[in-house]
């Protein structure tokens, strides 16, 4: 299992893809957290400073907006996207439709 981001600049302009293999198989709903995990790392990594997420799983990016505790499987991967964020002027996120991905698959490859 990989998980994959694309990094674009504010004119959607390319400026790089990361692909981090797993050592294990997990639940589609981890592996898109810590998709959103490495991307937002590697954004940061890159240093941009305002960040706009696009992804597919409506149920990881309506993560993001919980407050107090929640203790479902994501949680730690998403306490770890949120601190980073604080990080950044700037955060954003809209969920895309799946097909994009087929857009950061080859990006990735």
């Amino acid at each position: 299992m990989t998980v994959r981001a694309v990094v674009l600049n504010p004119e959607h302009g390319f400026l790089g893809a990361l692909s981090v293999p797993l050592p294990l198989s997990l639940n589609p709903k981890a592996t898109e957290a810590l998709a959103l995990w490495y991307g937002i790392e590697y954004g940061k990594k890159l240093g941009i400073t305002n960040v706009d997420i696009r992804g597919d799983a409506l149920n990881v990016l309506n993560g993001l907006k919980t407050r107090g505790w929640d203790f479902n499987e994501i949680r730690g991967v998403l306490d770890a996207v949120k601190l980073i964020m604080t990080e950044f002027e700037i955060v954003s996120w809209r969920c895309v439709k799946k097909r994009f991905n087929t857009v950061t698959h080859g990006l990735c490859h």
